[in-house]
């Protein structure tokens, strides 16, 4: 109770203040059942309203990139077949030029240490880990083909992505985010409806807390 309290008591007076919100998450993909991908997602700087953010803005904020990595994707299935060399990185670039133009961004190293050999993007090289992504390609540091295995995870992978990000739209597409900001707001004004009645009288005290209340009302 106290914790609703005190987000409720913080956003009295404050009306239309806004400040920006870092979001950021840490996540490590993983291919089928072994960790064959490492990927590193950008900070997102949001400007909301204090302790809210609209459903729709959450919803699009959560849109997963998949353009770089598709296009790395199917540029590796057209040469799995082939022995891995330093080529790869260069016809790697080639493609995503191609597909996305001049950036900055794509810096594709191809790594061997450890036993494996990577694929390497976005910064990922330059920053050991901090930005980009990582693609295992093989448990050789040889010349071998890419391992049939992980691709198969990559594209599963990536499949999943895709699907995440058509549901999202879905959502967008719909007035569904708007209905859920507006039962959220009926929980909140419950909720300080509830905090009110509870700090009135000290009579209240022998009541549930307002979180209380209002969990054991939805379930």
């Amino acid at each position: 109770m106290r914790a609703i309290r005190r987000t409720s008591e913080a956003s009295k007076g404050r009306g239309d203040e806004l400040r920006t919100v870092k979001k950021m998450t840490t996540t490590n993909p993983v291919y089928g059942s072994g960790q064959h991908s490492h990927e590193v997602p950008a900070r997102v700087g949001l400007v909301v309203a204090v302790n809210r953010m609209s459903m729709r803005v959450r919803i699009e904020s959560e849109i997963e990139s998949t353009e770089i990595q598709t296009t790395i994707v199917e540029t590796l299935h057209a040469e799995a077949a082939k022995p891995i060399t330093t080529r790869l990185a260069a016809k790697v670039t080639s493609a995503l030029l191609k597909a996305h133009g001049a950036t900055d961004d794509y810096e594709i190293h191809l790594t061997r240490y450890y036993g494996m050999t990577n694929l390497e993007w976005g910064g990922h090289f330059r920053t050991q880990g901090n930005r980009g992504g990582a693609i295992l390609l093989s448990h050789d540091t040889k010349s071998a083909p890419i391992a049939q295995r992980y691709l198969d995870d990559m594209t599963r992978y990536l499949a999943a992505k895709h699907e995440r990000n058509a549901q999202r739209k879905a959502l967008l597409a719909s007035d569904a985010p708007e209905q859920i900001d507006a039962a959220l707001a009926m929980v909140r004004k419950g909720n300080e409806i509830l905090t009110a009645i509870h700090d009135a009288d000290s009579n209240y005290s022998v009541l549930p807390s307002a979180h209380t209340l209002i969990e054991e009302a939805i379930a």
